[in-house]
């Protein structure tokens, strides 16, 4: 028996199954951009993807973002072109939405799609689990000693999150963190080689000014990334 609709849109674009309870569809609250220093509103079940808004420069090309210091926000470093999704069933239907449309539900009853409360989407590209890559400086980085050249691998692991166009590629921002100033740290970010047609991960602790000496830091096992496309 089947509870709703299921369905595909030429080139992939959506697919609501409905047959199962724990389906969920998420819709676009938001689609707009986030200055430099500033956040973007991060609630209990929304998803925020992000990519470069400044693509020509040399030092912005890359997401770098902050989930730890401000509750329930994500703060960037460089200006962004985000996108934040949130459950269908969580989003109220706008009183001048009218009552004509289409509704799906789950098996469960839930509504978890209704055209009212949707006028974009997002499609879903890839999954890249956070065991299976590392993170390290890129070119023109805050560290003090940025790479010349962008890094793609380190041992077996690879810093490729994205192979093919980045242009319209958002990445997810689910956990990050940066610093600035004498002792830079950035963990969690990504770096969009334009140039060379993909989107690496970047992460570094740089204690090159700290006495001691110049050392830093690479990590792995970081969170899962998930990239996607804006469906206006």
């Amino acid at each position: 028996m089947s509870y709703g609709i299921e369905g595909t849109r030429s080139g992939g674009g959506f697919l609501i199954d409905s047959d199962t309870t724990s389906t969920e569809y998420l819709t676009v609250l938001e689609a707009s951009t986030c200055e430099a220093g500033s956040t973007v509103d991060n609630l209990a079940g929304d998803l925020i993807f992000a990519k470069p808004f400044n693509t020509s420069s040399s030092t912005q090309n890359r997401v770098i973002f902050d989930t730890l210091q401000t509750a329930n926000k994500v703060k960037f470093l460089y200006k962004v072109f985000y996108i934040r999704l949130q459950k269908a069933q969580s989003i109220a239907v706008p009183g001048n939405a009218g009552t004509y449309g289409i509704q799906i539900k789950n098996a469960g009853g839930v509504v978890i799609f209704d055209s009212r409360t949707a006028t974009s989407g997002a499609k879903i590209l890839s999954v890249v689990n956070g065991t299976t890559y590392y993170q390290r400086p890129q070119p023109n980085s805050l560290a003090a000693l940025s790479p010349t050249s962008p890094q793609t691998s380190l041992g077996s692991r690879t810093t490729i999150i994205h192979a093919g166009s980045p242009t319209n590629v958002y990445v997810s921002c689910s956990s990050g963190y940066y610093v600035t100033g004498s002792v830079p740290i950035v963990l969690g970010g990504f770096y969009y080689d334009y140039a060379n047609n993909r989107i690496l991960t970047e992460g570094f602790v740089d204690l090159t000014n700290v006495p001691s000496g110049s050392v830093e830091f690479w990590f792995h096992n970081w969170a899962d990334v998930m990239t996607g496309e804006l469906i206006a």
